[in-house]
């Protein structure tokens, strides 16, 4: 069986096709945006609200290391704010009187893979990941690209450590209380069949089911220890 895992864009792929990956595989690095937050109205002293008054540059405005941002005149002459970093100017607040510079200095991120076989073809936009079997099912919706090894739950056994942590924990439907327990477990996230009953950090999906008792049933038969999550096609993947 052949599954498309989708590519973000920007990133490095450090893979290739012919490559056996697994879950510990540096697979692409993302580049890291790094964001300055800097308090114009404390160090120049003056009311959040009148920062347009004392900003030399626009949202939007390229800005270089050194360069004069803000300025402020007095009796005892001019106190200004000079940028640390190349960058842009990316928000301005009135509440605080601060402002946001994105910087032009971005650190590559080395992300782990995700799936787990051969890499038989890479393209554009996605990976071509070849694998012994698997299943398909529709996703109504997914916080993003996300996998790994998962663990079935009914609700009707109890919870353990050793059975659910790091893997994607796919359920008919979570209470906030088997929520909050699987997170303090230490789950890799959620696939479900109802929608969350509280937002969760974790990456988590819905499925697209009439029956979701028949999935259950085909994975309790079924070893297809895998799972691949995939934002852009809206499909989840069991595979093996």
């Amino acid at each position: 069986m052949r599954i498309n895992v989708s590519l973000p864009e920007g990133i490095k792929l450090i893979v290739k096709a012919g490559q056996t990956v697994d879950f510990g595989t540096v697979f692409c690095r993302s580049p890291q945006i790094h964001q300055e937050h800097v308090v114009l109205a404390t160090k120049l002293n003056f009311p959040p609200a009148k920062i347009f008054q004392y900003l030399k540059k626009n949202i939007g405005d390229q800005i270089k290391r050194g360069e004069v941002v803000a300025e402020k005149g007095g009796w005892l002459g001019k106190h200004v704010y000079r940028s640390e970093t190349d960058g842009v100017l990316k928000d301005i607040n009135h509440q605080d009187g601060s402002i946001v510079v994105e910087s032009d200095n971005r650190d590559d991120r080395p992300s782990s893979s995700y799936f787990h076989g051969e890499i038989e073809a890479v393209e554009k936009n996605k990976i071509v990941l070849k694998v012994d079997d698997g299943k398909s099912y529709p996703l109504k919706d997914a916080s993003g690209n996300f996998g790994g090894r998962w663990a079935a739950y009914r609700g009707d056994r109890p919870l353990d450590y050793e059975t659910v942590n790091g893997k994607i924990v796919v359920a008919e439907k979570l209470t906030a209380y088997q929520q909050n327990k699987l997170e303090a477990l230490g789950v890799g996230g959620f696939v479900t069949c109802y929608s969350l009953t509280q937002p969760s950090a974790l990456p988590h999906a819905l499925l697209k089911l009439g029956k979701p008792a028949e999935l259950l049933a085909f994975l309790a038969v079924h070893p297809l220890t895998y799972c691949i999550i995939d934002k852009n096609s809206s499909t989840m993947y069991f595979y093996q």
